[in-house]
């Protein structure tokens, strides 16, 4: 399929608000609802919307910031540098 200008709206506008009900994203594209609806349903079957989710604001509901990937990987990389370094200069 090959994506136009609609297309490239509809995900404009799902970037911004991945929530948007379907009616309003018609709106915002200046589509009919109908069409809309089958050209979004058109994008996910094709892999050009992969899936939709929530950002999570943990501070919001007095939770801790979780660790990213990046935080853990740095971790285990110090541990491994450690470990090595223990055993000996050949390592």
């Amino acid at each position: 399929m090959q994506l136009g200008a609609p297309d490239h709206r509809i995900l404009r506008e799902l970037a911004r608000d991945g929530r948007l009900s379907n009616v309003e994203l018609a709106r915002r594209v200046r589509m009919s609802e109908s069409a809309c609806l089958r050209r979004a349903r058109a994008l996910e079957d094709m892999g050009a919307i992969a899936g939709y989710r929530a950002t999570i604001n943990p501070r919001a509901y007095g939770k801790v910031e979780l660790p990213t990937v990046r935080d853990v990987v740095t971790c285990l990389s110090l541990r491994t540098y450690k470990t090595a370094s223990d055993v000996g200069p050949g390592i």
